[in-house]
């Protein structure tokens, strides 16, 4: 009987880590969010009815987060190892801002392509990464568009619109990898980026960039000029969209192909 209930926690936990993987901690109510957390301390307990109850003593997610250690062990269900693992979590992202806190990564090519550095690897399958900044060109969130394989990229817009319809997103670089190829861009790879330039175009979204990578090298949709392009196809499709030439003139970077 035990076993079972144990199952029926798992599935519930592994539905949890699904909803996360596709589309983000977003997706999740803040409960929830808590919940999920809960499990990595308490892995065979049913973790929603502490969660339901810390976020009730607390007012909501972030009082539970700002709680010290010490008050968390007041709390009835709350071991050790719990209130230690929470109490940690805001110094950990203290210490992430503290590390961050100049990310400024919009004003041009350079420092997309040195974000992606020292925040992504090259891995063994192609995968397409959205980064998405505010009208300060500050970090908002970022997520792996699922559907990735070793060959090509397949994903489904309905997802993507679903991500980037946050009112503190105003700016996305796209970054791509090809890690077994050449980091020309594919005719996929370009009706890709047309189709989510059109979504991007809907909301009032300025994408900044395209970025390929692989091992040792990297292309640009902006300094190419082909996103440029693509810009301006997608401003001929829908000419009552007056936003579409506001959003090519607020890109600095982006290129003309005739001034490569």
């Amino acid at each position: 009987m035990e076993d079972k209930v144990v199952n029926l926690h798992e599935g519930h936990r592994q539905r949890l880590k699904t909803k996360v993987k596709k589309g983000g901690l977003n997706v999740l109510d803040e409960h929830e969010v808590l919940e999920l957390l809960l499990t990595y301390t308490i892995p065979r307990k049913d973790t929603n009815p502490l969660a339901h109850r810390l976020i009730m003593a607390y007012g909501g997610l972030s009082g539970v987060l700002r709680a010290s250690y010490e008050d968390l062990k007041k709390c009835e269900g709350v071991g050790d190892e719990t209130a230690l693992f929470i109490s940690m979590l805001p110094q950990l992202f203290e210490r992430f801002i503290a590390n961050n806190k100049n990310i400024d990564f919009l004003r041009n090519t350079k420092d997309c392509v040195n974000y992606f550095i020292s925040h992504f690897s090259v891995s063994d399958k192609e995968k397409l990464i959205v980064v998405c900044s505010n009208n300060m060109n500050r970090f908002v969130k970022s997520f792996v568009i699922a559907g990735y394989s070793d060959v090509e990229i397949s994903f489904d817009l309905k997802e993507f619109a679903n991500q980037i319809m946050d009112k503190r997103v105003k700016n996305i670089v796209l970054y791509h990898t090809h890690p077994a190829g050449s980091v020309e861009p594919s005719m996929q790879d370009i009706k890709t980026t047309e189709e989510i330039l059109q979504l991007c175009c809907m909301f009032n979204i300025n994408l900044c960039d395209h970025l390929i990578f692989n091992e040792f090298n990297h292309f640009s949709f902006g300094t190419s000029g082909l996103l440029y392009n693509l810009y301006s196809k997608v401003k001929n499709k829908f000419p009552n969209n007056r936003n579409i030439e506001k959003m090519m003139q607020n890109i600095g970077f982006l290129q003309k192909p005739e001034e490569k």
